[in-house]
């Protein structure tokens, strides 16, 4: 190819892509009022804004629309000029250095019959030739703010541009049909319906227009049916044998209805394109419970057991189901008494809280011990309800009820007295003359004079309560003064450590005599050992003290016996042996030769650390809680007295007098002098806080915390003896000594594992723990029954009940299909994992 033709083709291509612009320039500047015009209603009809407009609305719009794009048309049409082609070839020349194109085209007019002057032309000709290399297309630019000054083409295109990513090309197609108002009178009359299944059954909406081939129907009982009935009324009409509503109001050729099916049979749709159906109902079953009728109980009363239930579509609740057992009952004493009421009770227990209940195992912890069945024959079962209140039961079982024993002699007598009150209101006055014979004689059945002064309160208001008429308002008060009492003599409220060694082995060789559990026996054990822990420890702090205040001389043993605590200890496993193995008489005899061998013990000279310090503090709040329990005596049995002197006005201030003097003739007993005395004892306390040693993070703060409550307990008593409230004070002295106790607790735990391993601080902490049911980060561990600690404001059963209700709501929710696509599928995540 020669180079001629290849600069003609360069130039071509040039000048022709150049002629294209400039002709694109000239048709949008003509005619973009046109082009805005189709994008703004392209956009528009893409957002089916022509769906909400009337059929006369519809073509007014689009008359209007029309009227519009034929303006902007001819505008264009008037403003347009076509581009010519030498215009194109003089902006590519124009781009070019020397403007070849043009001067390729010139010719010579002088000097051709010159040599010199054709040399020179031709020169310049291969020149511009040469220049024709550089030839390229021009990109012309197309400008139209001028022609545009308020922005109109930008807003059209806004708009096309937000059609692209949100209208829907359906919408287009349906602006070229007729509207609604016109389709339905070509279409003719017609009718939908939807069967919605209950919300518990988590199963889709049913289209009945898709069903009509079908001949029978499976639905569940409480499916809803909803209909609607087009064109003009009695086209259509409704038969239906499925519902209890009232069809004598209803005509079946309502636009609307609605109604739940609650039987199996017909179902007919009258009319042009109407159908029939036959439904069935399907089968919901109810639940299935599974019990082995086994209880754990541990030695405080609280029970433990397991029960295990299935449903198709779910358990909705449980309970357990006691009645009284009178056929295996033993009618003697309180018992022949009719009983006040033997009417099945029923308990709810917990289901899971979360994930499915179609099938589920779940731990149930009750206590019992306060119920007048406790310790008798009952019958015992679950019962297990669905979403249709259909019930199912597991199988009876004839247990005992467990309960908390006693093996406190005076302990266990007030309980049974408590069962007899709460048995029938004809044992009220047997009950109140049992507790009288009780205390008849206090000497060697009491232990303190509180605990007397509180059964003759009990029995001389039992006794009011009969004669008044007002036992069922003060039965209740009664019995639990009787349960708060039995607890205190059970545990003890003792301080001294060799006291409270010795009612852990009273409790424990009476209940070897008793014929108690493994377990029980096991729980008394541990009480015991921990008892003469406490005892050895006293016993060396006390060596340990003898030994200071004598110095270096050695003290005199005498015959008493030396032991260590690793003898006391390998007599005590003996102890358990035994009875592991039967042997309780040898037990018994083994756990007398540790009595008397603890009564003459010396202790040996033990190990001495910096717990010495600790030690004291411990002593000094023991001293101190004496005191105070002796001051809580007085003014209980002050209030005792006064109520006792109520019956006899004219002695009432003469006996006051006697009681608030003392032998000098000053005020010792009065609200005031208890008050001082009470003053005296929250001052020592609060002087023996700053004696307490640091044993540990957590040791100190719970003995800090249980310490600055009893303060806080002392000082409300304070308050209220000066101001002569006895029963108030009674109460905030009780909270004092409660507190008090706990802070010994704490501080004697903190103590021990010093002394253990003075390394581990936190042993105790750990132990604290797990007896709370707790990680080491302080969360609960899940061992639970239903999740929930026990510390928590809301009840198991109230957040069940809430729990049921988001569910439930999930669910109706989950079955409304005019909802998007994204919740529904986010609600169906719901409810596989609750």
């Amino acid at each position: 190819m020669s180079e001629d033709l290849k600069r003609n083709r360069r130039l071509r291509l040039a000048t022709g892509f150049t002629y294209a612009g400039l002709l694109c320039d000239a048709l949008c500047r003509a005619f973009w009022p046109l082009f805005s015009a189709v994008l703004l209603f392209v956009g528009l009809l893409s957002f089916n804004l022509h769906g909400a407009l009337s059929a006369n609305g519809f073509w007014a719009i689009s008359g209007a629309a029309g009227a519009c794009l034929l303006f902007t048309l001819w505008i264009g049409l008037r403003r347009f000029t076509l581009p010519r082609f030498h215009h194109a070839i003089m902006v590519v020349d124009k781009t070019l250095k020397g403007r070849p194109i043009q001067g390729l085209k010139e010719s010579q007019v002088t000097g051709q019959d010159d040599p010199i002057a054709q040399a020179l032309w031709a020169r310049h000709q291969a020149w511009l030739g040469a220049q024709m290399a550089e030839v390229r297309r021009v990109p012309i630019p197309i400008r139209l703010s001028r022609p545009d000054p308020f922005g109109l083409r930008f807003i059209a295109l806004f708009v096309f541009a937000l059609a692209l990513l949100f209208g829907s090309y359906s919408n287009l197609r349906s602006a070229i049909q007729p509207p609604p108002a016109a389709a339905a009178s070509i279409e003719g009359p017609q009718w939908e319906g939807w069967v919605v299944p209950p919300q518990y059954s988590r199963l889709p909406t049913l289209y009945l227009n898709d069903l009509i081939e079908r001949e029978t129907l499976s639905l569940l009982k409480g499916s809803r049916i909803d209909l609607r009935l087009y064109g003009e009324v009695g086209t259509y009409r409704l038969s239906e044998t499925l519902s209890a509503r009232n069809k004598d109001t209803l005509t079946g050729s309502e636009p609307e209805q609605s109604f739940e099916i609650a039987s199996a049979g017909l179902l007919d749709i009258e009319g042009p394109l109407g159908a029939s159906w036959r439904v069935e109902l399907a089968p919901d079953l109810p639940p299935e419970v599974n019990w082995d009728g086994t209880f754990d109980t541990d030695f405080y009363g609280e029970t433990t057991f397991e029960y295990a239930a299935e449903d198709d579509f779910g358990v909705v609740s449980a309970s357990l189901s006691l009645s009284l057992d009178l056929s295996r009952l033993e009618r003697r004493y309180g018992l022949e008494a009719t009983p006040r009421s033997t009417e099945t009770l029923m308990l709810e227990v917990p289901i899971p809280l979360a994930g499915k209940r179609g099938e589920f195992t779940q731990k149930v912890v009750e206590d019992f011990s306060k119920s007048v069945w406790a310790n008798l024959p009952v019958v015992f079962s679950i019962i297990a309800k669905d979403d249709l209140d259909q019930a199912g039961q597991s199988a009876l079982h004839q247990v005992t009820l467990p309960g908390r024993k006693f093996f406190d002699p005076l302990a266990a007598a007030l309980i049974e007295q408590r069962r007899d009150l709460l048995w029938s209101d004809e044992n009220a006055l047997r009950v109140a003359n049992i507790l009288r014979a009780i205390s008849h004689r206090k000497e060697g059945v009491f232990r303190n004079e509180a605990d007397y002064l509180q059964v003759r309160f009990i029995y001389t208001d039992l006794e009011a309560a009969v004669r008044q008429s007002t036992l069922p308002e003060k039965r209740e008060v009664i019995a639990e003064a009787l349960w708060e009492l039995a607890l205190e003599i059970e545990e003890g409220d003792v301080s001294d450590a060799r006291e409270r060694m010795e009612r852990a082995q009273e409790r424990l060789s009476q209940a070897m005599k008793n014929g108690a559990s493994d377990e029980e026996i096991a729980e008394l054990m541990q009480e015991l050992r921990r008892a003469n822990q406490d005892y050895m420890r006293q016993l060396s702090r006390e060596a340990q003290r003898q030994q200071a205040e004598q110095g270096d001389q050695p003290q005199q043993q005498g015959e008493a016996l030396t032991l260590t605590q690793d003898d006391i200890q390998k007599l005590m496993d003996r102890i358990q042996e035994l009875m592991e193995q039967g042997r309780m008489a040898e037990a018994e005899q083994a756990l007398e030769e540790l009595r008397q061998l603890m009564e003459n013990l010396q202790m040996t000279e033990g190990q001495q650390g910096d717990g010495q310090r600790g030690e004291g503090a411990a002593e000094d709040l023991e001293d101190l809680l004496r005191d105070q329990q002796n001051l809580s005596d007085e003014a209980f049995r002050q209030l005792q007295e006064q109520f006792e002197n109520s019956d006899n006005s004219g002695e009432t201030r003469e006996g006051q007098s006697r009681n608030q003097m003392s032998g000098d003739g000053q005020r010792q007993a009065g609200p005031d002098g208890l008050g001082s005395r009470q003053q005296a004892l929250r001052q020592q306390l609060q002087q023996q806080q700053g004696d307490i040693p640091e044993l540990g993070e957590q040791g100190n703060e719970d003995t800090s915390r249980s310490l600055s409550d009893a303060e806080e307990a002392m000082r409300r008593a304070e308050e209220a003896l000066r101001e002569g409230d006895l029963s108030g004070a009674l109460d905030d002295q009780a909270d004092a000594l409660s507190n008090l106790r706990e802070g010994i607790r704490s501080l004697n735990q903190a103590l021990a594992q010093s002394e253990a391993d003075p390394n581990d601080a936190d042993g105790t902490q750990q132990s604290q723990r797990q007896q709370r049911g707790e990680d080491p980060l302080g969360r609960n561990d899940g061992q639970g029954t239903s999740g929930v600690s026990q510390g928590d404001d809301v009840s198991t059963q109230d957040m069940a009940q809430r729990a049921q209700e988001l569910l439930d709501e999930i669910r109706r929710r989950s079955g409304e299909m005019d909802r998007s696509t994204q919740e529904l599928e986010y609600l169906k995540r719901l409810l596989d994992k609750f």
